[in-house]
């Protein structure tokens, strides 16, 4: 099998011809970037630099996938939100938490031209030129639970979900749809399959704070894409 057929197949519940190796998420490493050439922060906003270290995980690795995006703040900077966009070791971060209610939150017209997204299409696109059909290319999304982190703060957002659940709720519908829209502009551009990476994590919420709020999101995103 090819390796994009190895992967899709285990993912559709059928029988690969061996164990699929494959990160839905990223590979990059200070041994990666070296080995490639490309380094951080540059291949947050370069599109060939970050197809470039993405496709290290196959050329190097051996995995069946490729996967660009290797922060979780490419949405947080098309906002306008200011950013620290890291170094060789260390990832993007927000410096700011401008909105402090759903209705406050605004998403640019031309949000999908902004260059912290376009590198993310870009590298998609380019992948897709080079490996075809060869290799299985994974996009990736913030989900509406981790963009009103870095849009609210982390801190905000979690006690909200005892304080003024619905305020939570208007934050998850208010950004739902955009995640959406970037999967599917991801898939337009090449994308086998996205990850949605929501950081609803066992650390920060319980089972049943996921089940209560963003579970049913999570179904209708689903079921939209």
């Amino acid at each position: 099998m090819k390796p994009k057929e190895r992967f899709m197949a285990a993912l559709l519940g059928q029988r690969p011809d061996r164990i699929p190796v494959g990160n839905p998420v990223s590979v990059a490493t200070v041994e990666s970037m070296k080995a490639c050439g490309v380094y951080f922060p540059e291949a947050h906003l370069d599109p060939l630099k970050m197809a470039a270290l993405a496709a290290t995980g196959y050329e190097i690795l051996g995995f069946d996938t490729v996967a660009p995006y290797f922060s979780v703040q490419q949405e947080s900077a098309a906002f306008g939100l200011k950013m620290n966009w890291g170094s060789i070791d260390s990832m993007p971060d927000v410096l700011e938490n401008p909105y402090h209610d759903p209705d406050e939150i605004l998403i640019p017209a031309d949000f999908f031209d902004r260059p912290s997204i376009t590198t993310v299409l870009g590298a998609i696109k380019h992948l897709k030129s080079e490996y075809g059909n060869h290799v299985c290319i994974v996009g990736k999304v913030m989900g509406p639970w981790t963009l009103s982190y870095h849009l609210y703060g982390v801190q905000n957002f979690l006690l909200d979900t005892i304080l003024d659940p619905d305020k939570v709720r208007g934050f998850l519908n208010k950004l739902k749809g955009l995640s959406v829209d970037f999967a599917n502009a991801q898939f337009d551009a090449g994308a086998d399959v996205v990850t949605v990476a929501d950081h609803a994590t066992g650390d920060l919420v319980s089972g049943e704070c996921y089940r209560d709020f963003l579970l049913p999101i999570h179904q209708e995103m689903n079921a939209k894409n």
